[in-house]
């Protein structure tokens, strides 16, 4: 016997109806969907509503979950019973279906077309006043998944330990610019206590507006029997999840200038700060800060929407 088979009798059904958002134990309401509305079963995994799709009915969960998923991105809070989809292209025609809703378990609803819902509501003006506030708190637990907007650009600085003086020469530079906060990988806990995690990294470049990778020459590197200079794996790795969460014109590379080193063919299509080695072997970074502060103050911080 399918779960539905328990609400067919509309009293039944009705009662049940009871307790819904919308519904507010009104008895003349809950009548009204029992009455007119369809009992439907969906099984797990089964769409129950397709983003953009032009239907407009209205579905009331009487047991089960269902998922919400944004062009394939899916919200992290679910919809059970007791609770309304569908409504809002119930009441503006001109709007397609804002999100794909689909039963995470075994679920049941009473399906009202969108001309029942209606007049349902225009005989209960309560009803509107009931969404308009469950729109806000819809509006508000989206807004929840928003990161906030750093109030300063910021930087996040990565490199070898050997070439960890370099970082610090750079942000020791942009102190005097008060409005860049920089953050050097070695200041972090993310590489510290033996803990270190992909995600703990990930976390803390999602916080940056630019990333920047000190590309020095630490490593010998063989390839096709050649033997050259070059970077090391976990900065070039680092690296390229700095283009990857902060988009590749807000990645930066610095190298040392006139030093010949093997870089992967994916970066060449960045443009490199240049660092000077004086002859008293001290490393001049003012070219690095310089066109950073420009790129910085051009770019400005990161809006967290963007792709």
């Amino acid at each position: 016997m399918q779960m539905k088979e328990r609400f067919k009798d509309k009293k039944v059904l009705a009662e049940t109806l009871l307790s819904q958002k919308l519904v507010q134990y009104n008895q003349e309401v809950a009548d009204f969907i029992a009455e007119r509305g369809e009992l439907i079963q969906f099984n797990k995994g089964e769409t129950i509503i397709e983003q953009h799709s032009p239907d407009r009915d209205v579905f009331f969960l009487i047991m089960g979950k269902v998922s919400l998923a944004v062009k394939g991105n899916k919200f992290p809070y679910t919809r059970e019973a007791n609770i309304s989809i569908g409504e809002m292209s119930a009441l503006n025609p001109t709007l397609p279906r804002s999100a794909t809703v689909t039963a995470i378990d075994d679920t049941v609803a009473v399906k009202l077309t969108a001309e029942a819902f209606l007049e349902l509501a225009d005989t209960h003006p309560k009803i509107h006043q009931i969404l308009a506030k469950d729109l806000a708190e819809r509006l508000n637990q989206r807004n929840e998944l928003i990161e906030m907007q750093n109030e300063k650009p910021r930087l996040f600085i990565i490199s070898t330990v050997e070439s960890n003086h370099i970082a610090k020469q750079i942000k020791v530079a942009l102190f005097h610019n008060n409005n860049v906060e920089v953050t050097i990988w070695s200041e972090t806990d993310v590489f510290k206590g033996g803990d270190y995690t992909l995600e703990t990294l990930e976390q803390a470049v999602k916080q940056a507006d630019f990333g920047l990778a000190i590309l020095q020459a630490d490593d010998i590197i063989i390839s096709r029997d050649n033997e050259q200079r070059g970077p090391r794996d976990n900065v070039i790795f680092e690296l390229g999840l700095f283009m990857g969460l902060l988009t590749r014109k807000r990645t930066y590379i610095a190298v040392e200038n006139g030093v010949e080193q093997k870089l992967a063919s994916d970066l060449l299509g960045l443009t490199p700060l240049l660092y000077k080695r004086e002859s008293n072997n001290r490393i001049d970074v003012a070219k690095v800060v310089y066109d950073l502060e420009n790129s910085i103050k051009e770019l400005g911080i990161r809006n967290k929407l963007e792709c």
